[in-house]
């Protein structure tokens, strides 16, 4: 009869929802124990000793190495292609502020201004970003 086993500890619901996310999202079940009380009755999580991320006995090893393993930030999901021309990596999002805020005293409502050009610091050329 297969176990649960903890994983790993947690004493707010946020990060413990994360790491269980990341273990579902490589395929491996999980479940968070007295998740519930983290809401309704958080002093009690201290008393019974953090929220508990489980994991049947077989994924034990598999899941603690994917939550050690690094995850990508936001800066690093949000990172820009390099130059399509030079292959520089110095470039950054151009928009047009001039269009947003004639937009906004032609309309007086905030219009949302597309920010998917690339201009290239080294060598000056644009491209727009593949979504």
């Amino acid at each position: 009869m297969a176990r649960l086993e903890t994983v790993r500890t947690f004493y707010d619901l946020p990060a413990a929802e994360v790491a269980r996310a990341t273990l579902i999202g490589h395929g491996i079940p999980s479940h968070l124990l007295d998740a519930h009380l983290a809401g309704t009755a958080w002093h009690y999580i201290f008393a019974l000793g953090g929220i508990r991320l489980v994991v049947v006995d077989e994924y034990l090893v598999l899941a603690r190495r994917v939550l050690e393993a690094p995850q990508a930030t936001g800066a690093d999901a949000d990172a820009i292609d390099p130059c399509p021309a030079c292959g520089a990596e110095d470039a950054f999002r151009r928009g047009s502020l001039a269009l947003g805020v004639l937009g906004f005293l032609a309309a007086r409502i905030p219009l949302p201004v597309a920010f998917g050009r690339r201009l290239c610091r080294a060598c000056g050329a644009t491209w727009r970003q593949p979504a």
